[in-house]
């Protein structure tokens, strides 16, 4: 079947209980309101049962008892076995495989999204260059022409704000950083544009 990880961002929410019958063995519960995210890092490690590992419990693994579709009112129960050491290690290696292929995944992910965000400011250029071209041929006043490379400037940092805040790949902290290089990459187009 597969191997999945679970992380738990509010340990509290998990309860390990040991079996009263057998040595080893424990149940695992997990509330309905813990924030966990389970990620597939393996289709054909564990080839009988799909198989969970949280990495709070380095020595166990678990099998889920309860149904995926859980409702929200709903606890996800886990039964657990002692694992040994040489499958701990398959299973950390296996981790940071997938964490490195992720990494790799997420920076190409960010590539491409500089690459969508370059040709929105390049649109803004072209924007600006037919303002120029009106003020040159007297179709604008500066002022006129001041106002709009004003509201092109607003509308296009609006588009870019949009585009990065609904990008739910995207992380916080990357969005924040990309947003911030872009407001100051088009206020300097700002300055570069508006005449006096």
């Amino acid at each position: 079947m597969s191997l999945e990880i679970c992380e738990v961002n509010d340990p509290e929410k998990l309860k390990l209980k040991n079996s009263i019958l057998f040595k080893g063995r424990f149940k695992l519960i997990l509330e309905p309101s813990a924030e966990c995210k389970f990620t597939r890092i393996s289709e054909d490690i564990y080839s009988k049962q799909q198989k969970v590992y949280f990495p709070l419990f380095e020595n166990m693994i678990f099998t889920k008892t309860s149904s995926d579709d859980r409702l929200q009112s709903q606890r996800l129960v886990f039964k657990g076995n002692l694992i040994q050491d040489d499958e701990i290690e398959m299973i950390k290696s296996l981790i940071k495989e997938n964490i490195e292929k992720e990494n790799a995944r997420y920076k190409e992910y960010k590539k491409e999204l500089e690459k969508e965000i370059s040709e929105i400011v390049n649109s803004l250029g072209s924007e600006i260059s037919n303002q120029k071209d009106f003020l040159d041929k007297e179709f604008l006043t500066k002022h006129q022409y001041n106002e709009h490379i004003k509201t092109l400037l607003s509308a296009y940092l609006d588009i870019i704000r949009l585009k990065l805040d609904k990008d739910v790949n995207l992380k916080s902290e990357d969005r924040n950083l990309i947003i911030k290089f872009y407001e100051n990459m088009i206020e300097g187009i700002g300055k570069n544009n508006i005449t006096n």
